[in-house]
């Protein structure tokens, strides 16, 4: 029971407070909460709260149930509750219960009457219970039968076949015997004898169509005769293997050890079938040691057939068993109809009044809110949190009136005292006051009250409600989050915020600590912060996100091929590189093992996959999305070992092919970002000398380069695409970095490397850093767009919402880049 008062208990801040004042509103979703600990990510939480109390697997066993019973058998993850894929259900419902009409009904006072719809829905899982154990019967009768007889059918037919032809071998051994004793007897010598003897049985057949054979080799798998493959014949074959064994059978080296060892045996490989070269099939072959003369003779049969007499079985199993499934089914459906009308009636009688009674108690008992319950005079329900607020027990407080709760020095006149006046003749208006409540020790603590009127089934109530003020930092939207401020000091706008989430035990707190990223940003953005902040706030966070997901993954791995942090390293590939990602930039990146001795790099790269997929998932709840183009560490294309990453970069320098192009333009913002450093360096150094190394490379670059121009504002439309105009400055810089050889990352790196290195003049470094941030900057502020978490937008930008001054800059800038492109190209020409 306390299970399951745990898991419906939880809810956000404001959750139950906002159910109060907005519940008469149609559209309002009142279960938006069980995001919270209705969802497979709880689970873990749930184990440390109940750590000591109960077993694990109770309290997995009792979690699952009641998450599962609430959502039809479904166990949903946290990002269900806010991807919009499915509707929020509460106990036993095939839809909400509380729909937008019938709550605003319910907060008008009007009796919750929907008891049959209700009933016809519990008739139906009334009526699973009775078939389900049935069906069930049934298809466990029915698969024990396919896996009884069929396999048991199979090995009789296989035996016989076994038999027939171990039987048919003795008949050639007969003829070999008789020769042998004409040699022995004089009547002809041994090399005649075993001739007639081998051509006797290159002639002997059997089978339906008269095509079964033998064929004789001696004890070192030299073929002596085949019928129908006479080129064999003399040829060493113990190093034969057929292309299509898997199983690496050396089919006839096999049979000489089985007639050396045991003086027979049976054999499975795949042969020629019969005398047609171009067909092969899967054989079974006995063999016999006829030592006199040191050769084996061996005939086989093909098993084909075993497999269609399988299936003609399997046929009419399926035909007499489909037969009982259904006159089975069309007897349970007369004989439970009677038995589910009797429910529904039960149901709908009892209905009503239960779910109305356990859908507001459960509400009220879930909110981190001080909830009293009112009703006819009397104190109905008090939730823990009231407990907790008040630091008095549930049972004094059920015995308390609401006015004992409050301070005396409080004047008589106060509306608040006397709104809990009229409490007793039902009469007090809904509002909120300031008052000063006591503790048990008699100290004063200031509290907002709120009355709520609510309508019962029968009566009307109240809900009295008591929090903490609401601080400053919350009316102007920023919270005050415990344990991480919204300031920032030094040179690290996010480094709380990370080092907490270093900090963290689980996946869970991380993500926990990671949502804190997006009142932060809305925060530095709204205090003037410059783009240079906002950009290195979401690197931050991002990696540390990383690395802890990469941390707990690696302590996680399965048993198998031991893996450290000195075996592999993640690399961040595109915007994570550049750290100039958003809050919803896609988790770009790759992998690099070392190539250790005695393992291949298969099985490393099989571990490695584990791991970051571990990984991604981790970035994809906590916000970065997964890479649509699939550059990303649990790629197999992206998860290579040191040697292999050598060869691909080499591969990429020597074929200039647009799909090399393509790889190439993504692998050169690249930065290290978790595992082994020196094997991350290994591959920036490789880098950053392909574009010496490569002139056809560099110049297929540059031609695709001057293909990306920026959008012009006078044929746009009145929209703009900002990221469109990131782009073509983005490339040329990534260009000019691959020519000089230079390891610089993030765009505004590039520019002062080449302006160091004398490639750009001042006032074309000035301009392009200060075009860059400014695309970067409207691009972000879209995606706060002034609430309170970034929202995920596209990247339009709508002039007319720009100011004069804004559109101005925003062209300038555009004219900037596109000037830059054009002194790229005549230089380009020039040369």
């Amino acid at each position: 029971e306390e299970i399951h008062r745990w898991i419906d208990r939880y809810f956000d801040a404001e959750g139950f407070a906002d159910f109060l004042r907005h519940g008469q509103q149609p559209g309002y979703n009142p279960y938006s909460h069980r995001k919270h600990r209705h969802c497979r990510e709880a689970l873990e939480e749930a184990r440390e709260e109940f750590a000591g109390v109960y077993p694990v697997d109770v309290i997995d066993a009792v979690f699952e149930r009641h998450i599962r019973d609430d959502y039809d058998g479904y166990f949903p993850y946290r990002e269900d509750f806010e991807n919009g894929t499915f509707q929020e259900k509460y106990h036993e419902a095939d839809s909400r219960k509380l729909g937008s009409e019938d709550l605003a009904e319910y907060f008008r006072g009007k009796h919750y009457e929907k008891a049959a719809a209700a009933a016809r829905r519990r008739g139906s899982r009334f009526l699973w219970r009775f078939l389900l154990p049935v069906i069930t019967a049934l298809v466990l009768l029915v698969g024990s039968l396919y896996m009884v007889i069929v396999p048991i059918s199979r090995e009789n037919m296989l035996n016989l076949k076994k038999e027939t032809i171990r039987e048919l071998t003795a008949v050639a051994v007969g003829a070999l015997e008789y020769y042998k004793g004409r040699s022995d007897e004089g009547l002809m010598s041994e090399k005649d004898a075993q001739f007639q003897a081998s051509e006797e049985i290159r002639r002997m057949r059997y089978g339906s169509e008269n095509k079964e054979y033998y064929w004789i080799i001696d004890s070192r798998a030299v073929m002596v005769m085949h019928p129908y493959q006479p080129e064999l014949e003399g040829q060493d074959l113990s190093d034969y293997r057929d292309k299509e064994d898997t199983d690496g059978v050396y089919l006839f080296r096999e049979a000489a050890r089985l007639a050396l060892e045991d003086g027979e045996g049976y054999i499975e490989y795949w042969w020629q079938h019969w005398d047609d070269p171009g067909a092969k099939a899967l054989k079974i072959s006995y063999v016999r040691y006829f030592p006199e003369w040191d050769w084996i003779v061996g005939t086989g049969v093909y098993i084909q057939d075993v497999e269609k007499q399988l299936n003609k079985l399997i046929i009419r199993l399926d035909e007499m068993f489909g037969g009982i499934a259904l006159v089975s089914i069309l007897l349970l459906v007369w004989v439970l109809a009677g038995a589910l009308r009797v429910e529904r009636r039960r149901d709908a009688a009892e209905g009503g009044l239960k779910e109305s009674k356990e859908r507001y108690r459960a509400l009220a008992e879930a909110s981190t809110e001080g909830y009293m319950l009112i009703a006819g005079g009397s104190v109905l329900f008090v939730n823990p949190a009231l407990c907790r607020l008040l630091g008095r027990s549930e049972e004094s407080l059920l015995t308390s009136g609401p006015l004992e709760l409050i301070d005396d020095s409080m004047e008589e006149g106060h509306p608040a005292r006397k709104a809990l006046a009229a409490l007793n003749r039902g009469e007090a208006p809904s509002g909120s006051w300031t008052v000063t409540a006591l503790k048990p020790d008699g100290s004063p603590q200031e509290l907002q009250m709120g009355i709520s009127r609510i309508f019962l089934p029968g009566s009307n109530g109240h809900v009295i409600s008591f929090r903490r003020p609401i601080t400053a930092g919350e009316r102007i939207g920023i919270p005050e989050l415990p344990g991480i401020s919204t300031e920032f000091s030094g040179d690290s706008p996010a480094g709380d915020i990370a080092e907490t989430i270093s900090l963290s035990p689980n996946r869970i707190k991380v993500l926990v600590s990671a949502r804190a990223l997006g009142e932060r940003l809305t925060h530095l953005m709204n205090s003037g912060s410059p783009p240079a902040v906002l950009r290195q706030a979401v690197a931050e966070v991002y990696d540390a996100c990383l690395s802890r997901f990469a941390d707990l993954a690696l302590d996680g791995l399965n048993p198998g091929i031991p893996l450290s942090e000195n075996d592999l390293a993640i690399i961040s590939l595109g915007s994570n590189a550049r750290r100039e990602m958003t809050p919803f930039s896609d988790q770009d990146g790759a992998l690099i093992f070392a190539d250790r001795e005695g393992v291949t790099a298969d099985e490393m790269r099989k571990q490695c996959l584990i791991l970051a997929a571990e990984v991604s998932s981790g970035l994809e709840k906590a916000g970065f999305p997964r890479c649509d183009g699939g550059v990303m560490p649990m790629n197999p294309r992206w998860c290579l070992s040191k040697n292999e990453w050598q060869q691909r970069i080499a591969e990429w320098s020597e074929h200039t092919t647009p799909q090399a192009l393509l790889e190439l333009n993504v692998a050169l913002d690249r930065r290290y970002a978790w595992g082994n450093s020196t094997l991350s360096e290994s591959l920036n150094e490789s880098l950053s000398k392909i574009g010496k190394a490569s002139p056809g490379l560099v110049r297929m670059f540059q031609s695709n380069a001057m293909t990306y121009r920026p959008p012009s504002l006078k044929k746009s439309g009145g929209m703009i695409d900002i990221k469109e105009a990131l782009k073509p400055l983005e490339i040329q810089l990534r260009l000019l970095t691959l020519m000089h050889g230079f390891r610089a990352a993030g765009t505004l790196e590039r520019i002062n490397a080449l302006h160091t290195a004398g490639v750009l003049s001042d006032s074309s470094a000035a301009d392009l850093a200060l075009a860059f941030d400014t695309f970067w900057n409207m691009r972000f502020r879209k995606q706060l767009g002034g609430h309170r978490q970034p929202v995920r937008t596209d990247d339009g930008i709508r002039l007319a919402n720009l100011s004069e001054l804004e559109k101005s800059i925003l062209a300038a800038c555009l004219e900037t880049v596109d000037a830059f492109i054009k002194r790229r190209a005549l230089e380009e020409e020039r040369k």
